[in-house]
C-alpha cells in the first residue's frame, strides 16, 4: 500500500515539474516567451534607425513632413497607439483616431 501511494507521489511530482499537470501553465509559459521575444513596434523602429519625434494631426502633421523631407531625412508615420501614451496624452488623442500620426525619421542612406 505504501509503496503505491509513493509511486502516484512520484509521478505527481513528475507531472507537476513538465506541467502536463496543469496544462494552462504551460500554456501561461508559451504565452510569455512570446511575449518576451516579441518586441514593440516602437524598439523594432529604433533598432532600424527610426527617431520618433512628435505625434501630432493635421495641418500641422503635413507641415513637420514636408520641412523633414526638405532637411534631408526620411519621414515614417505610424498610427498613434493609445496604450503606449500616458493617461494625459491619451485623453487629448481618444477621440481623433487615425486623424493623428506619430513621426518618426532618420537620415537618408
Amino acid at each position: 500500500m505504501r509503496s503505491l501511494r509513493f509511486e502516484e507521489e512520484a509521478s505527481v511530482r513528475a507531472r507537476m515539474r513538465t506541467g502536463s499537470i496543469f496544462p494552462y501553465m504551460e500554456a501561461c509559459r508559451k504565452v510569455k516567451r512570446m511575449a518576451e521575444r516579441k518586441k514593440s513596434r516602437k524598439e523594432e523602429l529604433k533598432e532600424k534607425g527610426w527617431i520618433k519625434q512628435t505625434t501630432i494631426g493635421e495641418p500641422r502633421l503635413s507641415e513637420i513632413v514636408e520641412l523633414y523631407k526638405s532637411l534631408g531625412y526620411e519621414v515614417r508615420l505610424e498610427p498613434v497607439k493609445l496604450d503606449e501614451l500616458d493617461e494625459e496624452c491619451r485623453k487629448c488623442y481618444e477621440g481623433e483616431g487615425d486623424k493623428v500620426k506619430t513621426v518618426y525619421v532618420k537620415k537618408k542612406e
